[in-house]
């Protein structure tokens, strides 16, 4: 079997996380479950970044340069 790369597995724990931290403040209406629930979340982006974000990102900032010429 093999093995996780540590930095996916904190972001799977982050987003499980984030989802645990959504269905305690929305059971009990609570907003600072929410906003931990968005810092669990913006957690899991920043340990593990989507690949098409970092793409999007790249073009968005050439597209920015060629503009400036």
């Amino acid at each position: 079997m093999k093995a996780i790369d540590p930095q996916l597995a904190r972001a799977l724990l982050f987003a499980a996380l984030a989802l645990v931290t959504v269905a305690i403040g929305q059971r009990n209406q609570n907003l600072y479950f929410t906003i931990a629930a968005g810092a669990f979340a913006l957690a899991t982006y920043v340990s593990y970044p989507p690949t098409w974000a970092l793409e999007l990102a790249k073009r968005i900032q050439g597209k920015r340069d060629d503009h400036r010429k």
